[in-house]
């Protein structure tokens, strides 16, 4: 069986985005899935263009004027994502200033943040805060549901992928997708 690259299933204004990617050394995934809530608190999995792994940001590669992308970008704006929509059908040479420019501007901000942080608290007080990454700390395993209750590993993975087990099934703490599960049918 021939595996197919994701380069074919690409456009060409993506596979552009991956070449500058590619030379600005920047790892990135391809249609990382996302979980938001829309309109009328409607859950969806969206799967924005790219996933810059170094920034934590998404990139839409925005390929038409027929589109409407000020609805997207209104609904990752809700749910807390940074986007970045790239208009490479209308903005053919800029594109790329725009994109290093942005980036450039996050990693600033991203360090004045936690400069600003680090003058007002010590780092160790604020690891110690009862409310510090409190999704981890306070996780129970009896939180678990359906097959991730059982499960010998769901002490350590909690259930997986939040947004995936809560878009899919409706409930936390129980992927569908769990590797493990998957690999007991085999």
């Amino acid at each position: 069986m021939q595996i197919e690259s994701i380069y074919n299933k690409m456009t060409n204004s993506k596979r552009e985005v991956v070449e500058l990617l590619k030379d600005l050394g920047i790892k990135w995934s391809y249609e990382h899935p996302v979980f938001v809530w829309g309109e009328n608190k409607r859950p969806r999995v969206w799967a924005p263009d790219f996933y810059l792994i170094p920034f934590g940001i998404y990139l839409e590669v925005c390929g038409s004027a027929n589109f409407d992308y000020d609805y997207r970008r209104k609904i990752f704006d809700n749910n807390g994502f940074r986007v970045i929509f790239l208009h490479l059908y209308t903005e053919p040479y800029k594109w790329t200033y725009h994109l290093i420019r942005y980036l450039q501007l996050f990693t600033n901000s991203r360090y004045n943040k936690l400069s600003e942080i680090l003058r007002k608290e010590n780092i160790i007080d604020i690891w110690n805060k009862e409310d510090f990454c409190c999704y981890n700390r306070k996780f129970k395993k009896e939180e678990l549901k359906d097959d991730c209750k059982d499960c010998k590993y769901g002490k350590s993975c909690k259930g997986g992928c939040l947004a995936v087990s809560t878009s899919m099934t409706g409930k936390m703490h129980c992927d569908p997708f769990c590797l493990y599960q998957i690999e007991k049918q085999i």
